[in-house]
């Protein structure tokens, strides 16, 4: 799981770099304003590709885990909803218990 994540996010931080560099290459670039704008438009279409395929890959890694650990993530989440129910299912014997004392008390 690791992994995908880190590879993703370096991904990520490539491509942003790459259209940041490329945005202040063309700035500084002795085109025409209307070119640079033109390669400016071109590398942000790419660039929103790039970052569109990297999302959807993403998505796939974070898919094949559910997929593949979500049975152990359900047992683990059934698990402590399992042991906050008994903790409660306990307090309220406990307290059943001295609420008997109690009343036996003052009787």
């Amino acid at each position: 799981m690791g992994n995908s994540k880190n590879s993703s996010e370096v991904l990520i931080a490539a491509l942003t770099g790459a259209f940041i560099g490329a945005s202040i290459a063309l700035l500084y670039a002795p085109d025409s304003g209307k070119a640079t704008r033109t390669k400016i438009r071109r590398e942000v279409e790419r660039t929103s590709e790039r970052l569109e395929n990297a999302a959807l890959e993403l998505k796939g890694n974070v898919v094949d885990i559910l997929d593949y650990k979500g049975d152990k993530l359900g047992y683990l989440i059934g698990s402590a909803i399992a042991r906050g129910t008994l903790t409660s299912n306990d307090v309220i014997k406990m307290l059943e218990t001295q609420i008997k004392k109690l009343t036996s008390k003052s009787t």
